[in-house]
């Protein structure tokens, strides 16, 4: 780990507002502020009583996970909940956007304990729109690119950025947290994971594009074709 934070744009802890400053963080400018995450919050409470169950009561933050999923979706991201019974070394660190993190944070000698929110950058991400653009004017004389070494930065609004240099180092800071019953979120530009799906329903290695083939097949008007319907099922 390194605390090289030099061009990084960086927000504070302030109030109850680390799910503002997470998103802001997360998205390397002033995406969003508080007022705007406050409308989010109203927006989404159907019960409309006098206590908002998205946010604190007093208007100092606190939001809860549908706040900062709803605003990243506005922005272009999907969020995921990682499902904690798979292996942290099974996510594919290059497609994703950033990590999401709430943990329990124990304040006053541990005497107090509150939910935090926290982000986890991949500072090597590329758009899908900046790749196209930079795969449609790159000559294919070109030699190849050499391998970006591995970037994630920890931007913590209750500590300093923090960069991660080896994969492996953040899975073992991840596995840290997942161990005290924190929460891990994985943020993907929403492109990107459609691009991901589309590879996935055509990949011929894939029990579910195979059953879609299979379907085709049987579907055929063909005379050639024998494959019974419960193949596919």
């Amino acid at each position: 780990m390194s605390n090289n934070n030099n061009n990084i744009y960086f927000e504070k802890q302030s109030l109850k507002l680390c799910g503002l400053h997470t998103i802001n963080n997360l998205l390397q400018y002033r995406a969003y502020t508080r007022s705007e995450l406050e409308h989010i919050a109203y927006d989404l409470d159907q019960t409309k009583k006098w206590i908002n169950p998205h946010k604190n009561f007093f208007g100092l933050g606190n939001y809860d996970a549908n706040v900062l999923i709803v605003a990243l979706n506005r922005k272009g991201f999907e969020v995921k909940w990682f499902d904690k019974r798979k292996r942290l070394d099974e996510i594919d660190f290059d497609k994703v956007y950033g990590i999401i993190v709430n943990c329990m944070l124990k304040k006053i000698m541990g005497l107090w304990n509150s939910r935090h929110w926290f982000g986890i950058k991949n500072m090597n991400y590329i758009s899908t729109e900046s790749k196209t653009t930079s795969e449609t004017t790159t000559s294919s004389t070109q030699p190849p690119l050499t391998t970006t070494p591995f970037n994630y930065c920890l931007l913590n609004s209750e500590t300093n950025p923090i960069v991660f240099q080896a994969k492996q180092n953040l899975i073992n800071y991840l596995a840290s947290f997942i161990n005290e019953n924190a929460e891990v979120l994985l943020v993907y530009e929403q492109s990107t994971l459609a691009e991901q799906e589309k590879q996935q329903q055509y990949d011929p290695f894939n029990f579910k594009s195979l059953k879609i083939i299979i379907n085709g097949i049987s579907n055929s008007k063909s005379n050639d074709c024998f494959i019974k319907s419960e193949i596919a099922k």
